[in-house]
């Protein structure tokens, strides 16, 4: 009788086949996950899908059950592979086993064919020879992708209506569900736009050569693509942005939480060192807060923190213990701004962390580091920390640099690429706070928007409408200057002013063209201006409080007076080296012209009455300091102490006289018949009522 039981050897080989088939299977499969679920600096891995995922949990599994054929032949047979070539029966179905490639920019050069992508995915996957339609489905999903980020002004709506046409014609495919994420939540779509438009700029011919313009590019792309914005920007020029975050209060167009879209820049003349203290003193409305904004484009940072510190430091002598307060108020400070906006500093990080330095040969070159600006607004009450931020401006630096590299105390990720910080600081008056401290560690300069050029005029008159009929209100700056003188001076020494003409000349219906309609446009802008600065005490504007806006009126008078007198009656001051108490008087303020008989010459900021000139400069930012510095060795004179702007001389003019008076009346600067007539009254009046406010010695004959 015949047996039916196999062979002893025959069994022992079969089994000996089935043992090696499994355990080289298992062996495949740990290294497949082991080499493709390695985090993703850029992209977003999905470690596990949600049960409502457009994948099935079973899907998901690793292995030939749950992999989706490419010609839809979904049955549990494989293919035989080729004798001695490894492949893949099924399509990979796994979002996991894609992250490298990904994360590989190549893999989303829009220039890049489909046997290019092929190839990629071949390598990827370490197969060779599929057949025919093998990765169509990928390479559909990849174009598809592609073509949604590349619209323009597309967000993350563009690319769930990608996935979802994608899941459509391609049921259960890996990149939808790469694209929906977890939870299906909206900022994961933002995130992985934000990086295939990265990886498209990357992959292009236009990439970036050094790490200052990707992460410029990124942070481009990501404030672009995200809502709400993650972080600001200001347009330069045509083609050109810079990007800042922080407390910027611009005060554009007379609104505190407004800001200008595109401004016109000069150069910064740093002509000692690039990475000196960069101070703002000018009068309000000058343009201080943009240049602070856009230092990063003036400095060749990639951004600009912006930080305005209500509490100074205790120490006022140099040493380490104001040193330390500094750096202790610095980087709470800076720990504070990136706690409310974190995605700007971790696009930054992570780009210095993913960032390869491309050398001719390819390899890796020499590392780079980055500049950040930080800048101090409304700083005048801040001296001493100032004054040590001058002092220690390069060790301040690289130790915030240090701070931030290392993660800002745990809210942020680390680096171990260099970051530097240079310092800019801004506020009217700030000057009496750096007189005394090194010359050659801080540098005086003067807004672009002080003196309002033809590039900034433009600049703002750009960001109306040309299609809308009102914008034929506007005019050039040549013919508003051509037209009326007064207007013309509120449209060439003020930014902030210019702005807010501008703006009203667009929606009010009044024309500049029209002699009794300029003092109204001109009422229009002075009131605004006054409510959104300090200023806005001198216009408490009550009727019905006969007491209070009497008190008020004379506080207007007597500072518009001062401030005129200021720049009608100069007094030099000079100040020798022997004289003790030199840097005390730049720093109060308690120099040059004086307007009471009984102002005391040691008067310091710290008494309970200031000066006169303090409150002018700082608290009401008519009038500012021009740039003086002690010297050691021989006496130092100021001719001219004191500067009052065209543009503030006409705003007190116009205080002086009621301001509302002037609208109502129509009869005041230059719009009445007999304009020049009743202008020069005005100015006589004025000039008068300006020389009783100097004290009796002081007092021109």
């Amino acid at each position: 009788m015949r047996s039916h039981a196999p062979p002893t050897t025959t069994l022992m080989a079969t089994m000996t086949m089935i043992v090696i088939m499994v355990m080289t299977m298992m062996a495949m499969e740990v290294r497949s996950v082991a080499a493709f679920t390695a985090p993703c600096p850029w992209l977003p891995r999905l470690s596990s899908m949600p049960s409502h995922s457009l994948l099935s949990q079973q899907q998901l599994r690793c292995g030939s059950s749950s992999r989706l054929r490419a010609d839809g032949n979904n049955n549990s047979e494989a293919e035989e592979p080729a004798a001695g070539e490894p492949t893949l029966a099924e399509v990979p179905t796994d979002p996991a086993q894609y992250a490298d490639l990904f994360n590989n920019d190549d893999f989303w050069d829009a220039n890049l064919d489909e046997e290019g992508v092929k190839e990629m995915l071949d390598k990827h996957f370490k197969i060779s020879a599929p057949k025919d339609g093998f990765w169509k489905n990928v390479i559909f999903a990849r174009t598809s992708i592609i073509n949604a980020a590349k619209k323009e002004g597309s967000n993350e709506g563009a690319l769930e209506s990608t996935a979802s046409v994608i899941q459509g014609l391609v049921p259960n495919d890996v990149t939808a569900s790469w694209i929906m994420g977890e939870n299906q939540d909206p900022k994961h779509r933002e995130k992985v736009l934000v990086a295939v438009k990265r990886s498209l700029v990357v992959a292009s011919k236009d990439r970036p050569t050094t790490l200052h313009d990707s992460i410029l590019m990124t942070l481009g792309i990501t404030h672009n693509t995200q809502k709400p914005k993650p972080f600001d920007m200001l347009r330069v020029g045509e083609d050109e942005s810079t990007f800042f975050f922080g407390e910027a209060k611009f005060r554009h167009k007379g609104n505190h939480e407004q800001q200008p879209t595109k401004v016109f820049l000069k150069p910064l003349d740093l002509a000692t060192d690039r990475d000196v203290v960069a101070i703002f003193h000018t009068e309000s409305g000058s343009g201080k807060t943009v240049e602070l904004a856009a230092s990063a484009h003036l400095r060749d940072a990639v951004v600009s923190v912006l930080k305005i510190i209500d509490v100074d430091i205790r120490t006022k002598e140099s040493g380490d213990q104001r040193y330390n307060e500094a750096y202790e108020s610095l980087t709470s400070s800076l720990k504070s701004v990136v706690q409310s906006k974190p995605i700007a500093f971790q696009t930054i990080i992570k780009e210095m962390n993913a960032w390869a330095e491309p050398t001719a040969d390819g390899a890796k070159g020499d590392p780079e580091s980055i500049r950040i600006v930080y800048c101090l607004d409304e700083a005048s009450g801040c001296p001493n920390l100032v004054r040590e931020i001058i002092r220690n401006y390069s060790r301040l630096g690289d130790e915030m640099g240090k701070y931030i590299a290392n993660g800002c105390d745990g809210t942020i990720e680390t680096t171990s690429r260099d970051i530097q910080v240079v310092f800019s600081v801004a506020g009217t008056g700030t000057h009496g706070n750096v007189v005394g401290s090194l010359g050659a560690n801080y540098q005086s300069l003067e807004p672009s928007g002080r003196k309002v050029d033809k590039e900034v005029y433009e600049a703002l008159v750009s960001e109306y409408d040309k299609g809308d009929a009102r914008y034929q209100k506007i005019p050039s700056q040549e013919d508003l200057v051509k037209s009326t003188a007064l207007l013309g001076i509120v449209g060439t020494h003020n930014a902030r002013m210019a702005s807010i003409l501008i703006d009203q000349l667009f929606h009010s219906p009044f024309s500049y063209t029209h002699p009794h309609e300029r003092a109204k446009l001109m009422s229009l802008v002075f009131q605004k201006f006054i409510a959104c600065n300090g200023m806005k005490s001198l216009w408490n504007y009550n009727p019905a409080n006969t007491d209070k806006e009497l008190a008020c009126t004379k506080t207007r008078m007597l500072v518009s007076g001062q401030s005129l007198a200021t720049f009608l009656f100069p007094k030099p001051f000079t100040i020798s080296p022997d004289d003790d108490k030199a840097a005390e008087k730049v720093r109060t303020l308690n120099y040059g012209i004086r307007f009471d008989d009984d102002e005391d010459p040691d008067a310091n900021i710290y008494d309970d009455e200031p000066t006169s000139m303090y409150y002018l400069v700082r608290r009401y930012g008519l009038v500012a300091p021009n740039d003086f510095r002690h010297s050691s060795s021989k006496d130092r004179t100021l001719d001219q102490p004191f500067e009052v702007s065209e543009a503030m001389q006409l705003l007190c003019i116009w205080l002086m006289h009621g301001g509302t008076r002037l609208a109502d009346g129509e009869t005041r600067l230059g719009t009445a018949p007999h304009a020049f007539e009743v202008l020069s009254t005005q100015l006589v009046s004025c000039t008068i009522s300006a020389a009783m406010t100097v004290a009796l010695e002081d007092r021109p004959d």
